[in-house]
This record gives C-alpha cells, structure tokens and sequence, in this order.
C-alpha cells in the first residue's frame, strides 16, 4: 500500500513539472586535467561546469541512448527477475520488448541504443535503428564507456537523450552535449 502511494506521488510530481525544463550545472573534473596538475603537490582539482537539462522530454529526441543495466532495475518485473541471478537473460528479454513498445510511441525517434554491460548473446541486434549492443563484447570496460563513445560520435548531440539515473554517466554525458533523463521516464512519458 505504501509502494502504491508513493508511485502515485512520484506520478503526480512528473506530470507537474513534465512541461519545465531546468537547468542546473554541475561540476566535473576537467578533462584537461594532466599529468601536470598530479604532479604538483596542489590538492587544487580544476572543475568545469556542465549544464544538465533535466526534465527533457523524449519527443525531443531523434536518438536514444539507453543504459539497460541501471533501467532494469527501474521497471518493478523487471528487477524481480534481474535480481534472482538464473533468470537474468528473461529479465533482459522483458526489459527489451518493454522498451521496444515504449519507444514505438514516438515517432519522432529514428535510432536507439540499449547498451548492457554483459548480455546473452541473441539477444545482441541491430535491425530497424534499433541496437542492442554488449559492451563487454565490444571491447570496452563498461556499457558507460560504450555509452559515451557512442553518444561522443553523434554530429548533432542536442538531438539525443540518454536514458540513465547514474550520475557519473549523466556528467559524462552532459561534457559531449547529450542530455540526459532518469531510467524510469521513459515509461512515464
């Protein structure tokens, strides 16, 4: 009863402030930062700020970047499946016919990149713009770096949201241009 209600608020609080966009900045390391700044024996780190949009709508967006890891764990059926470890490929399977549906309601969406860490490997696509990529097998340490690189390549980032509620990601993001929303927004709007 009180995970229901707190559902409704949740609800009730992003249908009020789905319309606003905000701003805020934030602070990241620079990457500029060298060997030079470690040398020094200065505990002075440089910051650079980032502005982060939150709120962004995905009728915005032409391309998605999809963390699947962290949005697995935002979908309730998804995460029961997830954290019992034998059933894990039949969360991931869920999980990528719900983004499927939730993405088919949007027209204006022209390429999407679900990105796992580690996944079963039919489930790896590329049919239609719709990629599903591992990262493990693309030779990168995490879905976060792959997800950088990808969004890092992209000619028009303005046009491109990433679906993430990690915070690291989201400033890794936001240093490329690519704006960002919270893992559990995409079912929501």
């Amino acid at each position: 009863a009180q995970l229901a209600k707190r559902q409704e608020r949740a609800v009730a609080r992003s249908t009020t402030h789905k319309s606003k966009k905000t701003k805020r900045t934030k602070y990241v390391k620079s990457s500029s930062e060298s060997s030079d700044a470690l040398d020094s024996d200065s505990d002075h780190k440089q910051s650079v700020p980032v502005t982060v949009t939150t709120d962004t709508s995905i009728s915005d967006a032409k391309i998605l970047f999809i963390d699947a890891n962290n949005i697995m764990y935002a979908i309730s059926a998804v995460r029961k499946l997830a954290i019992k470890r034998k059933h894990i490929h039949e969360a991931e399977a869920l999980l990528l016919d719900l983004i499927r549906d939730a993405v088919a309601e949007f027209a204006n969406i022209e390429q999407v990149f679900v990105v796992f860490d580690r996944c079963a490997a039919h489930l790896v696509c590329a049919e239609h713009g719709f990629y599903v990529l591992n990262a493990h097998s693309q030779d990168k340490m995490s879905a976060d770096d792959l997800l950088v690189d990808l969004a890092s390549s992209v000619s028009t980032p303005a046009s491109s949201i990433a679906i993430t509620s990690d915070r690291e990601l989201r400033s890794r993001l936001a240093t490329v241009g690519v704006a960002s929303i919270k893992s559990g927004q995409l079912f929501r709007q």
